[in-house]
């Protein structure tokens, strides 16, 4: 009996099932392979064959296939078109319902007026495109396949007969007829040779089945694309190949066997058009509808469409995906956007979705969840684009979620299998072994090795030079100084002679050998391992990781074709360690790991095994020789506009400031290949600065091809084949880091940062599970950095933003269980937040930090209430800060306003610290100089002409050199603590912080006055001087202490600041004193100018300079009424022209600002005397001994709970008081401000979103307005 004919219609999708006919596959059929690896091929690879064997196909081929032949077989026979020669294949419709998309406009509603828009495309493929796969023929297939395969056999045969590969004869054919084609070839033409062989090698294994050609075909599609592969040039290889089978088979080139060759290479080239078509269109339809998509709704909407949708179509995964609303939200958009993003780039897609996958591990995802995700992509998408949705947007967007989602499990599985066993494997290894004995193992396996080790293991250490050495040095996480054992490696070569069951290694005696200096290769081995593994789940950054690694094992020798080898090595010397521990599973898991780290390497290495550093150089010099930076930075800006308009909004500096812009970033992408290590420690600024842009990860695609076509178009004729290509690799391992570090940009709070809005700032973190929400607000993770989002908005000038983060972290939550209170946190990861605020923002923030550190009671017990002051943080630890200037009171009288004080927890502060230790040691300090002021009056004042009172000097002389020496002792042990502040006296110049305050240099100088008075002998002058006669070394003693007892007088004064009126009164009189210093220095120089002019005229009394001026400061002060009589009219004038300028113009001037400096201190005038009591507590601090310090702040026992009201134990870190009932009229009054929460207590359970929030922030804004203004 005989079967008719079947023939498949081959789908387009890749899912589609086909049913085929099934027979023995023959000894030659071979399974087909996805990818190139090993196989057979043309060349010396492939001529085993014998002369007999040639002859033996060869005759076969000429017995052909007869009638009876396919009747024998049950067939009826081949169809006439395959005895007449032809190919007989059907008729393929190559239709598609809708033209490709061209150009960033779309289509109106009505289909016909092409509308400029941002995001979407003028197009028509929103209409359903037929798809129809070529027509295949089982029958006709199992016709030709015998001839085929046999025919194929003679080829590779002859081929190596004639001394050519069959690939390499193809290729000359194909260049000697069209060498315009020659560009799209970027290699030799043996390896491409062997690649189309590898390529025909499994379509001709696999001639009966047209599921895996048509797999094959559109696995090289997205190749063909960039290569600029078009329908026509099918036409071209056809005659090429036809050439070729004619010159290799000779007479063997049959009738049957032409029309084998031609019925396959029909069916393929209408195959292969149908699969550029289609890579060319999915990629159109998934960009256009993901367009549509952002048009009609936001990315937050689309990522609350998604999760809707998903819990609406599945919810029963509800308990798998735990995490907030938002972050899942903003997750799932940033993985569309990534799909979408690399569709067409297969390399790129497989990399993405490969760490996706391990990821994903994390996350909990399985196999079952794939299918229901996909329905739910497809759904949302299809609410997404509305109306406009077709079947083809449904059919590519279900394509590419299978395709993505079957890497993406295939991953996990093995990762999963696999990931925890290897980490384990190297615990046990840490913990048997140590890093030297490991590196001394695995050095002695290398050595054993092929060549190349021993060079390596001997040749890199024996000879590495200084600038190698720092480059081992300089490794990250390097804990052995390992450049010093490199340079004394000389001559030391060790047999390895280890038991091992790896036939490749050499045999172990068991005996266990010193390490020796030159195993700094095989340490190094450990490090990299530890540091790899540890960032196994992270893969992103373990890819940065292993890219700077990589260049370094370059710089050592290392070369791709050593990584197998390498391998091998690191896993018998972990066998080795392990001893009986080791199994079966860890080494399939170390072989599984290995391959996916040394996949990553060898990129690496092909880029410097290549030299792209310096084609990339030598380009990218040559632009910037041709073209000046803003000639560049248009060129890229132009190509951007033109490919992505919807971008070019974040582009708001003028076009010089950006061209320069552009032209760093592309030296940091040669900073890249040519030194990764800097490349990344500037990348991370830069990824902060695009973030805070608003540039996303979705991006960089157009970004690469933009600076692609600016530097093509700048080199014009040098931009060959292989610049272009290194530039091309260069982007995408670039961008790769640049989108992984961009994609961090999708998370909400750093969404609301970037667009400054407090309203998605609450709603961002409301989704924050309780135990995490400080977590939250105090720190974004960017690129491994830790940006604080108070900082972050500080910068911006965002003062709603941090006063927001502010209350919010400062608020008390409470749930049945415990207190939620973010003040630690705060201060842990801001210690210097004082002083931030004080400097961007005190009139604002200060008052609302404050006041979170503040709470009050609502009962009155006895007319009193009970406060709380959480001082905690501001009273400073100080083994955590010992330095008492960087304090928060010492912040807060440098960089505060005085009116700061007013407020009750600074005023709190200031004094649980003034009546610990401050009063006191200021009274000791001012007991001292009171008693050397004492002394000073009696024996320099009262008595200065009495001999009989010199030992009083004496004794006044020698406190004071005691006290000079005991703050000169002070002055060196701040200096030692690099305490140093700038004095103004001193015109800013920086000193010890003692003596950067006035009245402790007041305080010196005043000593050492009294140091040199009290020991010089006047009596012999007392005489003398009663007698008019005028001795010089009494003259300057007397002088001396006139100016020693104004001073002690005057830092005496010091003293009132024990009562706050008075210090207010010293405070506005040095206040006054300031302004009159800065007139006298201007009254001064008019003094001099006009003394000079007086001089110059020769006026009576004013014969020389000095005269003039003692004459016109006598005058000014009034003791010199007749000096109008001595000076002639000419003189006159400059005397009236001084009057009007000094005496009548500057001291009303002074009076003008003294009067504005009583308005000034009349409004804060206890903040002035409370900031001028916390200046003298921060010096008596300094003076202290850390011990004393210590112990006063462990009496403060801040460790220990809080009570709210009886009973209630609250958060430590805070003294209570019992303050007056009258402070409920204060502004800062806010009863029990703890928000307390029923229900569910569980820390990963978000707070309940209540109107306490509402009414707290209320509250908190209220408290705010009133004491923004300085009225105390």
């Amino acid at each position: 009996a005989s079967a008719s004919p079947t023939s498949i219609t081959v789908p387009a999708t890749t899912s589609s099932s086909v049913s085929k006919k099934t027979r023995a596959k023959s000894p030659m059929h071979r399974t087909l392979r996805t990818g190139s690896g090993e196989g057979s091929g043309g060349g010396s690879k492939h001529g085993s064959a014998t002369a007999d064997e040639d002859k033996a196909i060869s005759d076969s081929l000429h017995s052909g296939l007869s009638a009876a032949d396919f009747a024998s077989s049950g067939d009826a026979g081949p169809p006439p078109s395959v005895l007449a020669g032809r190919s007989g294949i059907g008729s393929y419709s190559n239709s598609r319902g809708a033209s490709k998309a061209s150009g960033r406009s779309r289509l109106s509603h009505d289909g016909n007026q092409v509308v400029p828009g941002d995001r979407q495309y003028a197009t028509n493929i929103r209409h359903r495109r037929v798809r129809k796969g070529g027509t295949f023929s089982s029958y006709e297939a199992s016709c030709y396949e015998p001839m085929i395969r046999k025919s194929w056999e003679l080829l590779k045969i002859r081929a190596n007969v004639i001394g050519k590969t069959l690939g390499v004869i193809l290729y000359n054919h194909l260049f000697d007829k069209n060498t315009d084609l020659h560009h799209m070839f970027d290699k030799t033409e043996e390896e491409m040779g062997e690649k189309f062989l590898l390529v025909f090698e499994d379509i001709v294994a696999a001639v009966e089945d047209p599921v895996a050609i048509n797999k094959k075909l559109k696995s090289l599609a997205p190749m063909h694309l960039r290569k600029g592969v078009k329908p026509e040039h099918t036409e071209r290889m056809k005659v090429a190949l036809y050439t070729t089978l004619q010159q290799v088979l000779g007479d063997d080139y049959t009738a049957e066997v032409k029309a084998a060759w031609e019925w396959l290479w029909s069916w393929l080239s209408q195959e292969m058009q149908q699969s550029l078509e289609d890579a060319t269109n999915e990629a159109t339809v998934l960009t256009y509808s993901w367009d549509l998509a952002l048009d009609n709704n936001t990315e937050e909407e689309m990522g609350e469409l998604l999760y809707d949708t998903l819990f609406e179509l599945a919810p029963n995964l509800k308990p798998v995906y735990r995490k907030p609303r938002q972050i899942l939200s903003a997750k799932f958009v940033e993985m569309m956007a990534a799909l979408v993003s690399f569709q067409g780039d297969p390399m790129r897609m497989e990399e993405q979705i490969t760490w996706l996958g391990f990821r994903h591990i994390k996350y909990g995802a399985k196999r079952e969840h794939a299918k229901v995700l996909g329905d739910v992509l497809v759904e949302t998408m299809a609410r997404a684009v509305e109306s406009n949705w077709t079947m083809d947007m449904a059919d590519a967007w279900q394509e590419l979620w299978t395709d993505a989602c079957s890497m993406m499990m295939s991953v996990i599985d093995q990762a999963t299998k696999y990931g925890f066993t290897v980490q384990d494997m190297w615990d046990m290894v840490q913990e048997r072994t140590t890093e030297a004995k490991f590196g001394s193992t695995l050095r002695k396996l290398l050595l054993s090795g092929t060549e190349w080790v021993s060079s390596l293991s001997y040749g890199i250490l024996e000879s590495c030079t200084p600038a190698k050495a720092e480059a081992i040095q300089s490794t990250s996480d390097f804990k052995a100084p390992l450049s010093k054992m490199a340079l004394k490696a000389n001559g030391e070569k060790e047999a390895a002679e280890v038991n091992t069951k790896n036939p490749k290694f050499p045999q172990d005696d068991g005996v266990v050998e010193k390490s020796s200096e030159s195993d700094a290769i095989g340490r190094y081995f450990w490090v990299m391992l530890t540091e790899l593994l540890n960032l196994l789940w992270d893969p992103e950054k373990q890819n940065e990781r292993l890219i700077v690694m990589t260049t370094k094992l370059f710089e050592w020798g290392i070369r791709s074709k050593h990584l197998d080898t390498i391998g091998e090595a690191i896993g018998e010397a972990c066998r080795r360690t392990l001893k009986a521990d080791w199994s079966k599973h860890m080494e399939s898991g170390w072989t599984w790991w290995w391959s996916v780290a040394s996949k990553q390497m060898a990129k690496t290495l092909f880029v410097c095994e290549h030299d792209h550093c310096r084609i990339i150089k030598e380009s990218w010099n040559k632009c910037k020789e041709r073209r000046s930076s803003f000639q560049l930075g248009e060129s890229f800006f132009v190509e951007l506009a033109r490919m992505a308009p919807h971008i070019m909004h974040l582009f708001k500096r003028p076009k010089v400031i950006q061209a320069e812009q552009f032209v760093a970033v592309v030296d940091a992408l040669v900073s890249f290949v040519e030194n990764p290590e800097v490349f990344f420690e500037g990348f991370k600024a830069l990824t902060i600065r695009h973030i805070k842009y608003g540039v996303k990860a979705e991006y960089a695609k157009a970004f690469g091809k933009s600076i692609m076509i600016g530097i093509e178009k700048t080199l014009e004729d040098d931009f060959d084949l292989e610049t272009r290509e290194v530039w091309a690799m260069l982007w995408m391992r670039a961008s790769s880091c640049v989108s992984r570090a961009l994609n961090v940009g999708t998370n909400p709070v750093i969404v609301s940062l970037v667009q400054g809005e407090v309203d998605k700032m609450r709603h961002a973190i409301n989704c924050a599970e309780r135990g995490l929400r400080f977590e939250w607000l105090t720190g974004v993770d960017i690129n491994g950095e830790l940006i604080s989002p108070i900082y972050w908005s500080l910068k911006d000038g965002n003062t709603p933003m941090v006063r927001f983060i502010l209350s919010d972290l400062l608020k008390i939550r409470a749930d049945r269980e415990m207190y939620y209170y973010g003040r630690e946190v705060l201060f842990d990861r801001h210690p210097d937040i004082v002083l931030k605020l004080c400097q961007e923002c005190p009139d604002v923030l200060i008052d609302t930090l404050l006041q979170g550190l503040m709470w009050h009671s609502k009962e009155v017990e006895d007319g009193q209430l009970r406060v709380n002051y959480y001082i905690q943080d501001l009273y400073c630890d100080p083994d955590k800060e010992p330095d008492v200037w960087k304090q928060t009171l010492a912040v807060l009288v440098t960089e505060g306003h005085p009116r700061m004080f007013a407020h009750p927890v600074a005023r709190k502060l200031l004094e649980v610290k003034w009546k610990r230790f401050g009063r006191n040691y200021f009274l000791i300090v001012q007991s001292v100089y009171v008693l050397i002021l004492t002394l000073f009056m009696i024996g320099h004042v009262e008595h200065r002409h009495e001999c009989s009172y010199q030992p009083i000097r004496y004794v006044t002389g020698s406190f004071s050199v005691l006290f000079t020496c005991a703050q000169a002792a002070v002055c060196f042990r701040h200096f030692k603590n690099g305490w140093i502040a700038n004095n103004e006296i001193l015109f800013n110049a920086p000193v010890p912080s003692w003596i950067a305050d006035t009245s402790n240099v007041m305080r010196l100088l005043s000593l050492f006055l009294i140091s040199i008075s009290s020991f010089v002998d006047c009596c012999d002058c007392t005489e003398d001087w009663l007698e008019g006669t005028h001795n010089g070394k009494y003259v300057v003693c007397m002088g001396m202490n006139s100016v020693a007892g104004i001073i002690l007088w005057g830092v005496l004064m010091q003293s009132l600041v024990l009562s706050t009126r008075l210090a207010s009164l010293t405070y506005t009189l040095g206040l006054f004193g300031r302004e009159i210093l800065r007139n006298l220095v201007v009254v001064l120089v008019f003094v001099c100018s006009f003394g000079t002019a007086l001089t110059a005229l020769k006026q009576e009394h004013c014969s020389t300079f000095l005269l003039a001026i003692i004459h016109l400061a006598r005058f000014v002060l009034g003791v010199d009424h007749q000096a109008i009589s001595f000076v002639d009219p000419l003189g006159l004038l400059f005397l009236f022209g001084f009057i009007i300028v000094v005496v009548v113009g500057m001291f009303n001037i002074l009076i003008a600002q003294m009067l504005g400096s009583v308005a000034q201190v009349a409004e804060a005038t206890v903040g002035f005397a409370m900031q001028h009591q916390a200046s003298i507590c921060i010096h008596m601090e300094s003076i202290m001994p850390m011990s004393w310090r210590k112990e006063i702040y462990g009496e403060m026992k801040f460790d220990e709970s809080v009570t709210f009201d009886s009973g209630d134990a609250g958060p430590s870190g805070a003294i209570q008081e019992m303050e007056p009932a009258s402070i409920r009229n204060s502004a800062y009054y806010f009863p029990d401000r703890v928000l307390r929460f029923t229900g569910d207590t569980s820390p990963k359970d978000p707070w309940p979103t209540t109107n306490l929030e509402d009414s707290s922030a209320q509250e908190t804004a209220r408290i705010a307005g009133k004491t923004s203004s300085p009225a105390l």
